[in-house]
């Protein structure tokens, strides 16, 4: 939680709880010798990201000394045939699964999620590894796969056969193509081969996952063997701010295609907001499904999730439609009635759907690092993060954007360490 705060406190001017999480880190806080298993995909996207982006804003050296020695120890998930990552590594031993079986898959937005914070480190510390380790696993699964853009969710590290069929936008496939976007914008929008990929995967999202419902609202589905499950996600809302951010980065080429993008989004931003306003506490179950004539909250835990606030923050620097601040202040103003713990924090809500709400025992560390991140840059000015300056990594990590040749070595062309020098 320290390290997955610690751009939420700079950015929001909170200096002295700043100053206290660089000095844990700087001081030991941050032990890579302990005997435990960690993912490697979480600690890539709250550590990795959460170290590299308080550097970018703060020139703490520690922050990126920590960043290096943990990228080291993350490079031993990618010793495989493939070069796809198992998720779990010990960080005493190296020894490296995917949870109990080294025979077991892994996960679609577990491999495509580390790209955006190892290129990243590969940049600030001059050292290629990272990204070119990371990008391997891409490489791999996209050149046995040219032509599938919506991909299986479950990959065998060994052999790179896929698991299984289904294709889902939330739990373990959602990150994935956000990366394909955000990797190109964080390159310098030099690789149109992500660019492309990312382009047709959101074609095939709109004719082949999105499905009208009851009260004219938009949800996406979950596809296997070409059959459609009516269940989306909480996790799934963050589809239109990444719609809507593809137009913004001039990712979506033409104005008929923005104009399709931009009405899916502003109807699935519509639907999240319904997973929130039909409940009794305001707040959203973690997914819902529907038949022809209802609408049922199917998971009724609200766990500080951050998706719907992220899309409605996209929608309203694209379209400067005021519902969406008017949204989100309902939603802030549920989290202040039912979820604050006061003199502690906000946990997260046992059932939101019950007429006496319980909080659970629980802050998550992205309810620091995104939630409350997008409330504030919901209703801040635009300078307060420049959309053309840098990306938000999955855990809403802003990451400037890598404008010169030299920052992006490892990608260019016939790029040679020497000329680099």
């Amino acid at each position: 939680t320290v390290i997955d705060s610690l751009d939420t406190l700079a950015m929001l001017g909170l200096e002295q709880e700043y100053a206290q999480g660089v000095s844990w880190v700087a001081e030991g806080g941050f032990d890579l010798g302990k005997n435990v298993t960690i993912s490697v995909f979480e600690t890539v996207i709250r550590v990795v990201g959460g170290f590299l982006s308080a550097y970018e804003l703060r020139g703490d050296a520690s922050l990126l000394d920590a960043s290096r020695r943990l990228g080291d120890k993350l490079m031993a998930a990618y010793a495989t045939p493939t070069g796809i990552p198992f998720n779990q590594l010990n960080l005493a031993s190296g020894e490296v699964s995917n949870g109990r079986s080294r025979r077991a898959p892994s996960a679609l937005a577990e491999y495509g999620t580390q790209q955006l914070e190892l290129c990243k480190l590969s940049q600030l510390a001059r050292n290629d590894t990272y990204c070119r380790t990371s990008l391997g696993a891409l490489d791999y699964v996209h050149g046995r796969n040219p032509n599938l853009f919506l991909l299986p969710l479950s990959v065998d590290p060994r052999t790179g056969r896929f698991f299984g069929t289904k294709i889902s936008l939330g739990a373990m496939g959602d990150s994935y193509y956000e990366y394909l976007l955000k990797l190109w914008i964080l390159r310098g929008r030099r690789d149109e081969a992500l660019r492309w990929r990312w382009e047709r995967a959101m074609d095939d999202v709109l004719e082949h996952l999105t499905e009208n419902g009851p009260d004219g609202l938009l949800f996406l589905v979950d596809l296997q063997l070409r059959r459609t499950r009516r269940k989306m996600d909480h996790l799934a809302c963050f589809v239109p701010g990444m719609l809507a951010l593809g137009v913004q980065s001039g990712a979506v080429p033409g104005a008929e295609k923005q104009r399709l993008y931009l009405e899916a989004a502003a109807e699935l931003t519509r639907t999240c907001w319904q997973m929130y306003a039909r409940t009794k506490s305001g707040l959203p179950c973690e997914y819902v499904t529907w038949d022809a004539e209802r609408i049922s909250c199917s998971a009724r835990a609200c766990l500080q999730r951050p998706e719907a606030l992220e899309a409605m923050f996209y929608m309203w620097r694209v379209t400067r439609e005021w519902k969406y601040r008017a949204w989100g202040w309902e939603i802030f103003k549920a989290y202040q009635k039912h979820a604050r713990v006061p003199g502690v924090g906000y946990g997260g809500i046992v059932d939101v759907m019950a007429d006496d709400i319980k909080v659970d025992d629980r802050q998550q560390s992205f309810f620091l690092a995104e939630t409350i991140k997008y409330f504030w840059l919901l209703f801040s000015d635009d300078d307060a993060l420049d959309l053309d300056a840098v990306v938000l990594n999955t855990e809403a990590h802003p990451l400037k954007i890598q404008t010169h040749d030299a920052d992006v070595m490892p990608w260019v062309p016939g790029w040679d360490a020497a000329q680099a020098e």
